[in-house]
Parts: structure tokens; C-alpha cells; sequence
């Protein structure tokens, strides 16, 4: 958990080696807000907290142990350590620096996000020594595993969401686009609640790209309430979970007199 309780303005950053996940947002007011960044490696903040009135935010990093870095401002000066509180449970990491080191995160940029697009495959870049190592699987059985592997994209984020035109266009071989609408709610700022208007228009967005470039569009969440309007919508291709049913054991019971 992460706490503000002095008055001012805070301008935060949080970033992880991992991904953030479950973000909870505690005594927020008009003027407090968050958003997920950077494929869900980072979590930036804008708090105004009063006094006696703190704000609050819990969340988890996955997987286990990755680190997490804080930098940011109170009134529009360096964050200082005494300025918030950490409060870390027993599988987050056992320390958190409050300053980030200047390192570049991965998929800001259109080249960087394409390059993880076809992260199944060595490249032969800087520090990769696979890349020069003997024995080499050949590039055509590269291809066609990165292929298999990648056949099917998932779409949960905004800024992917917002590259998704240029991904169909330049990337071959994607049969589908499934939509992670739980973490797609959760950057939005309205985390789970997949009927908001602002997530079914983004979600839209992924539907009416994949029409224009026919490719099939999935959705994870299907159960009866909303399967009609979902292939209304133009999904094609549907998850929808089980059903649990315990038939069998209340027929015995009520056959050996036990129901």
C-alpha cells in the first residue's frame, strides 16, 4: 500500500521490473487520480490529500519479488522519503528505493512495442548471446513457431489498443485479437466494471479495427446475460466459462434419502 497524508499537491510515478495489478484506490476525491502506464509497469498518481483526510492506494506486482521504484513531487519538489508511507506485505519486495535509475522501460515506443511482438524469437541484438551461440534453430523454424505462438494477440491496454491499426497491418500471421477487458478496466480507472461506457468504447475501437482488417475478435467473458449483445457487437470468437453444476450428487442424495 502506498499512503500520502500530508496536505499538497503529489505528482507520483511508481514503476516495477514486474507488473501492477489490482489496483485499489482508498479516500480519493475529485481531484485524486490514477492511471497505469506502460503495459502495466508503471502506476502514475495526482493526489491531493487534506489533513486528516489521507489518500491511499493498494496494489500487487507480479510476479513475486520484482522491484519497485518511486520518484515524484510535493508541491512541485522532489519527493522526499518522509512525504509517504509504504506499507509492503510479505510477498512484496523487502525494500523500495524512492528514486528510479534512468533506464528506458520497454514498449514505449512503436519500434519497441513491435520488437516484443515478436519477443518468441532470438534477435540478434546487443546482449543477447543466444543470438551467437552454436547450433542455431534455423529462421524459417523460427518463423513458423513465432507464428503458432503469436497467432492470437491479446489487446488490454490503451496505447496498444491505439497501435492495433499498424499491428495488423505490418505483423502477419495474427489470427485474433482477444481483448483483456479486466485489465483494460483497470488502466480506465473502472477497474471490473465491464459495462462502463468508457471501456465498452474502447473495446469498441478493437472490434471496428479488426473488421477493417478482418480479423476475428474475441471476448473472454461470455455467460448468458450479455452473449447476444456481445455477437451483436461483431465478437467471433467467444469465451465463456463453465457451468458447475451438482446434478449427479443431489440426484443420490435425494435417491438415498439424504437430500
Amino acid at each position: 500500500n502506498l499512503r500520502a497524508e500530508g496536505g499538497g499537491q503529489y505528482e507520483l510515478k511508481l514503476r516495477t521490473g514486474g507488473w501492477i495489478e489490482g489496483v485499489e484506490p482508498k479516500g480519493f476525491g475529485a481531484e485524486d487520480h490514477y492511471e497505469i502506464q506502460g503495459n502495466g509497469r508503471k502506476l502514475a498518481l495526482r493526489l491531493r490529500p487534506g489533513s486528516g483526510h489521507p489518500r491511499e492506494v493498494a496494489f500487487s506486482i507480479r510476479p513475486m519479488g520484482a522491484p519497485v521504484y518511486l520518484e515524484g513531487t510535493r508541491d512541485g519538489r522532489p519527493l522526499r522519503p518522509s512525504d509517504v508511507t509504504i506499507a509492503e506485505e510479505a510477498e512484496h519486495p523487502p525494500a523500495v528505493p524512492f528514486r528510479l535509475p534512468e533506464v528506458d522501460p520497454r514498449g514505449d515506443t512503436d519500434e519497441e512495442r513491435f520488437d516484443n511482438v515478436f519477443a518468441f524469437r532470438y534477435s540478434r541484438r546487443p546482449g543477447t548471446p543466444a543470438a551467437t551461440m552454436p547450433d542455431q534453430v534455423p529462421d524459417a523454424v523460427k518463423a513458423e513457431r513465432n507464428t503458432r505462438l503469436l497467432a492470437m494477440l491479446q489487446g488490454d491496454f490503451t496505447r496498444g489498443i491505439e497501435a492495433l491499426p499498424v499491428i495488423l497491418q505490418k505483423v502477419p500471421g495474427i489470427g485474433a485479437i482477444l481483448i483483456g477487458e479486466g485489465d483494460l478496466s483497470q488502466e480506465l480507472g473502472y477497474p471490473r466494471q465491464y459495462e462502463h461506457p468508457e471501456v465498452l468504447k474502447w473495446m469498441a475501437r478493437v472490434v471496428e479495427t479488426c473488421k477493417r482488417h478482418n480479423v476475428v475478435v474475441g471476448h473472454p467473458h461470455v455467460d448468458a446475460n450479455n452473449v447476444e449483445r456481445i455477437l451483436g457487437e461483431g465478437y467471433r470468437f467467444l469465451m465463456a466459462a463453465p457451468v458447475r453444476s451438482y446434478a449427479a450428487l443431489e440426484k443420490g442424495l435425494k435417491l438415498a434419502g439424504r437430500s
